[in-house]
C-alpha cells in the first residue's frame, strides 16, 4: 500500500471588484490518500488545467489466472 500526498497553495484572489464571499481558505495546503494494492503507482498522473487538479490512478491490468500443474505421488 502507498500513499498519495498533495501539496498546495491557495494566493489571495486578484482584486477584482469589491469581494462579497470568499469560498477558501488562503495559503498552504496538504491532502493524504491512502493508495488500494489494486492501484498502479507507477502510472499516476496528474494534470492542472485551469485551476483544476485531474490526477489518473490506473489500475493494473487484469491479472490473467495462472495454472499451476499438480504431481500426484
Amino acid at each position: 500500500r502507498g500513499e498519495l500526498t498533495i501539496r498546495g497553495r491557495v494566493a489571495h484572489p486578484s482584486p477584482e471588484g469589491d469581494l462579497v464571499l470568499q469560498e477558501f481558505q488562503v495559503g498552504d495546503f496538504v491532502r493524504n490518500f491512502t493508495l488500494t494494492e489494486d492501484i498502479d503507482p507507477a502510472g499516476i498522473t496528474a494534470e492542472l488545467t485551469n485551476g483544476v487538479l485531474a490526477l489518473r490512478l490506473p489500475k493494473p491490468r487484469e491479472r490473467k489466472p495462472r495454472k499451476i500443474p499438480v504431481k500426484s505421488a
